[in-house]
């Protein structure tokens, strides 16, 4: 798996829980941690964003700075 920062041997894009990855993943695919994902979408940080390796680009694009 293609580690982006820190994580517990899966795909992560900022760290967090380990759970937190931006691919793959065991269903618990996030787009950014519960800290991170609660002052983006100013909920509990619990809404995720299903990846798939199709949809990186897509991704990449909307989020261009941050991806």
């Amino acid at each position: 798996d293609n580690i982006i920062s820190g994580g517990n041997g899966q795909d992560t894009l900022m760290g967090g829980l380990g759970r937190d990855s931006l691919l793959g993943g065991a269903g618990n695919d996030m787009l950014l941690d519960d800290g991170f994902g609660a002052m983006i979408d100013g909920g509990a940080g619990d809404d995720v964003i299903l990846l798939g390796g199709t949809q990186l680009a897509d991704i990449m694009m909307l989020f261009g700075p941050w991806a």
